[in-house]
């Protein structure tokens, strides 16, 4: 179950949160020669937070080029052009806080406008999509990364290895109450991903393409590097974070359909495989292929 956003899961840990590691090299290389970088002279990030994205897309970016970043969260701004600042880059990094509702750009202004695991957080995704068009002068491009989260409950590994096929679809009956549940209560849709192309048709985007990142959270021994490390530190802190926002994974739950029945069953499971999971990395025996489905969607205006 996909841990409720808050900056602090930016900011906190910087050194070892896993939003480094949401890409492989060669992928935004791939990705870099397909969105034609080199002729993007003006690149808008939407919800950029610390401009992880924006950031590997500005080295494929011509010299003095810009990218904008936008963002809700001051602290989070700051960090973002500090780091900017501090790095050789040869774009101009321009981060501002700003509604993704309503960005301070005028029509046509971008070459390029981009999101990454932006639109989960969105009440109503298809004026953030809307909006990203606006930005975008026509032939511009509007690319989404955004992820379907459900399939991510039928992932095994070392400690669901063993589960019962009532067990597994268990697992997926719980994400589905609460992905339902947080999308009634406009919390946004943690699996919008399978929505992009209708969003994009919807806001009139043409020759849109669909494909998928290479990406997984894989983690096998040793935990001897710094992408292992962060996710060992991801799924240790689990636990923690599930507990700080247990009220508000409950209310979801029940509102999407759940008894509280089975929400007892759910809170009973979760710290029993939260536990096992715990014990199994202290002994360096954690396994997982990571799973992870995240759409890549490209539309032109």
């Amino acid at each position: 179950m996909n841990q409720p956003f808050t900056p602090e899961t930016q900011l906190s840990n910087i050194p070892t949160n896993v939003r480094h590691f949401l890409w492989n090299d060669d992928y935004i290389e791939l990705l870099a020669h397909k969105l034609d970088l080199q002729k993007v002279r003006t690149l808008v990030d939407i919800g950029s937070g610390l401009g992880y994205l924006s950031g590997v897309f500005a080295v494929y970016m011509r010299p003095g080029s810009t990218v904008y970043g936008f963002d809700l969260d001051e602290a989070v701004i700051k960090q973002a052009q500090a780091f900017a600042d501090e790095n050789p880059y040869s774009v101009n990094f321009k981060f501002q806080v700003a509604d993704v509702h309503q960005l301070p750009l005028t029509d046509g202004q971008a070459d390029l406008a981009i999101c990454q695991h932006v639109l989960v957080h969105i009440k109503d995704a298809a004026a953030v999509v809307a909006e990203m068009c606006r930005t975008v002068r026509p032939g511009g491009k509007v690319v989404a990364f955004e992820p379907n989260s459900l399939a991510q409950s039928l992932v095994l590994d070392s400690v669901s290895s063993t589960y019962t096929i009532q067990q597994r679809l268990d697992q997926v009956r719980y994400q589905a109450y609460y992905e339902r549940g947080k999308r009634h209560l406009g919390g946004g849709d943690d699996s919008v991903g399978d929505r992009l192309p209708q969003l994009f048709l919807d806001a009139g985007l043409t020759n849109i393409e669909v494909r998928l990142s290479d990406k997984s959270a894989a983690l096998v021994p040793p935990y001897d590097t710094d992408e292992k490390r962060a996710r060992v530190h991801e799924l240790r802190t689990w636990g923690e974070a599930y507990r700080a926002n247990r009220d508000y994974i409950r209310s979801c739950f029940l509102k999407g359909g759940g008894s509280e029945t089975e929400w007892a069953e759910f809170d009973e499971w979760e710290r029993t495989e939260n536990a096992r999971m715990l014990e199994q990395l202290d002994r360096e025996a954690f396994v997982s292929a990571g799973g992870l489905m995240t759409y890549i969607v490209i539309g032109t205006r």
